[in-house]
């Protein structure tokens, strides 16, 4: 799987676009674990035009955007999703309730992390008393995307859109 550039992709592939290089490696290891092959790009920021020009520049048969909710209204975020939703009929935008954190921590603490006021944190103090220190790579993100229990992360309900999304043909 390739994680950076814009290069094309077979016109049958599954394009997931996420914000930033540590969401690849987590995204990419969901995906390997789910046996659903598909290419990842990397959008380095958080600019909805950015995703646009990605999308308009690969072929690919369905493409889903992860776009991390932060603290932006659901006003700001739905204006995101239907901008970047017209580029193409087959793009589907997934809004990641706070950030891809709040998956990772409900997949190893069993519980819906999504309503947490700080994944971040919680995901560093997880990793802390493991003796591991959170730092954003890629290599870790995958780790934990080989590690999370797949039932528990399905607590997270945008994860649950995510799966219906990559699932649906």
């Amino acid at each position: 799987m390739e994680r950076h550039g814009t290069q094309s992709c077979l016109a049958r592939e599954l394009l997931v676009i996420v914000e930033g290089p540590s969401d690849s490696g987590f995204v990419e290891a969901l995906c390997e674990r789910l046996g659903q092959s598909c290419k990842v790009l990397v959008m380095r920021g958080n600019n909805p035009g950015k995703a646009k020009r990605m999308l308009r520049s690969v072929e690919f048969s369905k493409a889903i955007v992860l776009k991390d909710s932060h603290n932006h209204s659901i006003e700001f975020l739905n204006k995101i999703k239907k901008e970047i939703e017209h580029t193409h009929p087959n793009v589907y935008v997934v809004i990641v309730r706070k950030c891809i954190e709040s998956w990772i921590v409900s997949g190893i603490e069993c519980r819906n992390a999504e309503d947490s006021p700080n994944p971040v944190e919680d995901l560093r103090n997880i990793l802390a008393r493991e003796g591991v220190e959170h730092v954003k790579t890629e290599p870790l993100y995958r780790k934990l995307g080989e590690r999370v229990d797949l039932q528990c992360v399905s607590k997270a309900e945008s994860f649950v859109e995510f799966l219906s999304k990559l699932r649906d043909s």
